[in-house]
């Protein structure tokens, strides 16, 4: 696992020419709040951080019950003999109702927000791209007309943290998608995690780990680039009110 201090420099989003991201079309789900000081949403990222590690401690303590637990004697002629033992019966798969808890958890508090506050750090971040983007949009040039119906009907909207067409176009690599889609990435990856029958906290402490790290990369980005002078009064937070969920990405 990366540990948090190395993660900045690891994932940092560079600096590149790319148009702002502002809102693509206002939905009547949307949040809807105008811009915030920046310092609002600076805090409010260090308290997801905060309710992360809660959910970091929660999985290490579970996964040290679990590493209490004997393990089976066995022979090469068991079938199980050769199996890894995170998927074997040494490690017990979280319960259904620790699978809830947490669920519950990762989509509630500043966490359940973090598209929401996001979008308007993201506002503070112009001229700032992913650190997985890809230089050019290689996907639109297999298209004769990229303005035409087709490429707009292809053309992700990064103010949905779950646009389908993310199911089939890996939109964390779109050179347009803002810095903070790294950390939503993996956030969705950790919920995607605790849908998977039999999962173990062990499996999930690295998931965990790997968000926890993205987001200090991006608090630290936020920290170093953000304008805190910006003004824009006009602009209102294009998020979706009910949070983000694990379609896409």
């Amino acid at each position: 696992m990366l540990l948090a201090a190395g993660a900045a420099a690891a994932l940092a989003p560079r600096a590149s020419p790319a148009a702002d991201i502002g809102s693509v079309s206002l939905s009547s789900a949307a949040v809807n709040e105008p811009l915030k000081p920046l310092a609002e949403y600076s805090a409010a990222l260090e308290r997801a951080a905060s309710e992360l590690a809660e959910i970091a401690t929660t999985l290490a303590d579970l996964a040290g019950a679990d590493a209490t637990r004997v393990v089976p004697e066995t022979s090469p002629d068991d079938p199980t003999y050769f199996e890894d033992p995170e998927l074997s019966e040494f490690y017990a798969p979280l319960s259904a109702k620790s699978k809830d808890a947490l669920k519950a958890r990762l989509h509630s508090g500043e966490l359940g927000r973090f598209w929401a506050t996001s979008r308007g750090a993201d506002r503070y971040l112009a001229g700032v791209q992913s650190s997985f983007a890809r230089d050019k949009e290689d996907l639109w040039k297999l298209l004769p007309e990229k303005s035409g119906p087709l490429g707009r009907l292809l053309r992700p909207d990064f103010d949905n943290p779950d646009d389908p067409l993310c199911l089939i176009y890996s939109c964390v690599n779109d050179p347009r998608a803002p810095p903070s889609i790294d950390v939503l990435y993996a956030l969705k990856l950790l919920d995607e995690g605790l849908a998977t029958e039999k999962v173990t906290a062990f499996g999930l402490m690295g998931n965990c780990q790997d968000a926890a790290d993205k987001l200090f990369a991006y608090q630290t980005l936020v920290a170093a680039e953000a304008d805190a002078s910006l003004e824009d009064l006009e602009w209102r937070n294009p998020a979706p009110a009910k949070g983000w969920g694990r379609v896409g990405i």
